[in-house]
């Protein structure tokens, strides 16, 4: 909840402002990350990651690349290459 003229207010951002605002900063952010962040603890079914990538990609008109981490080949990390964007705050 963040204070909103003396009221408190509840900000529900969706999958994808929720990956947009993780990447925001310009490292490199992990599967399971991306998972526990923008799908949550109680998410039940399979995680699209991909598909919110390139809804992110088409709505922000950023560029997200990802690659296999080294050494765990079924983990992916993520990085959003945006110059001169500033990050997102939850």
């Amino acid at each position: 909840m963040r204070p909103f003229g003396g009221v408190a207010v509840e900000i529900i951002m969706n999958q994808t402002d929720k990956l947009y605002a993780l990447l925001s900063d310009g490292k490199e952010h992990s599967t399971p990350e991306i998972l526990r962040v923008v799908y949550g603890s109680e998410h039940l079914g399979i995680a699209r990651i991909s598909a919110r990538v390139l809804d992110a990609r088409k709505r922000y008109k950023v560029n997200i690349v990802s690659h296999r981490h080294p050494d765990h080949p079924t983990i992916y990390l993520y990085k959003m290459e945006m110059p001169e964007q500033q990050p997102l705050q939850l």
